[in-house]
């Protein structure tokens, strides 16, 4: 009789896959879908805005690049003057030093979005979307600088559209059918924000309106909300954060670089 089954060589690799549920050759390449089309879930995850402890290594070298030299784990660790520079803007949870989110003056984001080459049509849409849906023009603005360079044309090679690269499966669930809309502005950044939005409203404590009196690089669920606009919603849930996919975690310190930089031109910090 002909015994059926594996050689027992090969057994416990087997065992060993059919437990972890992970398929052979799964790598951050198939794993990471720039601008996910999932959008719903059984129920909302959310991570709170209890900051991470002490710094992260990405905070520190961004503290580092900004301050210069070197940015310590903890305040009695610092160089004096570093870390009362940092802890004036942000104390030690995450949550901004003033009180309540400063007014956004639509004239100043105007003025210095024009410095930066943006035209006036895209800088209004983006200001009366964002007051329209509740969010924070300048973090719309911020992902708009990461995901197109503000080209209303750009098209990525996963076929993201537009200036916030919003996917035509993505925009369909927005209620955009006509893929080719998403080259309008208007069209795009309306469903961009929306989208934005509902990440945020799945995975932060924090709202987008209120997202100027937490600090980005240290808050896990502003943190995740912006994985997922990237990764999807998905990949977010499955690790209970930011991703270990590389483009991710790059792509999440570059929109909280952008951000933390258009609020010090504002002095918003």
């Amino acid at each position: 009789m002909m015994k059926l089954g594996l050689p027992k060589a090969l057994l416990l690799p087997a065992l060993l896959v059919a437990l972890s549920g992970c398929k052979p050759g799964d790598d951050d390449a198939q794993a990471s879908k720039a601008n996910g089309d999932t959008l719903s879930a059984p129920e909302p995850v959310r991570f709170g805005t209890k900051a991470q402890p002490g710094f992260s290594l990405e905070t520190q070298e961004l503290l580092a690049k900004r301050l210069g030299g070197s940015f310590a784990l903890g305040p009695a660790e610092a160089p004096e003057g570093q870390a009362n520079r940092w802890s004036g803007y942000f104390d030690g949870t995450g949550a901004h030093a003033s009180m309540g989110a400063p007014a956004v003056d639509d004239a100043k984001i105007r003025a210095m979005m024009s410095r930066h080459g943006v035209s006036n049509r895209i800088v209004d849409t983006v200001i009366s979307e964002s007051k329209e849906q509740g969010a924070d023009p300048l973090l719309v603005l911020s992902v708009m600088k990461k995901e197109s360079e503000f080209n209303e044309r750009a098209r990525s090679p996963h076929g993201a559209r537009g200036l916030m690269q919003v996917m035509p499966g993505t925009g369909r669930g927005l209620g955009v059918r006509n893929a080719s809309q998403l080259y309008n502005p208007e069209v795009n950044i309306q469903a961009g924000v929306r989208y934005l939005k509902q990440m945020f409203d799945k995975f932060s404590d924090v709202s987008m309106a209120q997202l100027s009196t937490v600090n980005p690089f240290a808050d896990n669920g502003v943190k995740a909300a912006i994985a997922a606009y990237n990764a999807g919603p998905g990949a977010v849930e499955k690790y209970q954060g930011v991703p270990p996919y590389r483009e991710t975690r790059k792509y999440v310190q570059k929109v909280a670089e952008y951000y933390d930089y258009f609020r010090q031109q504002l002095n918003y910090i």
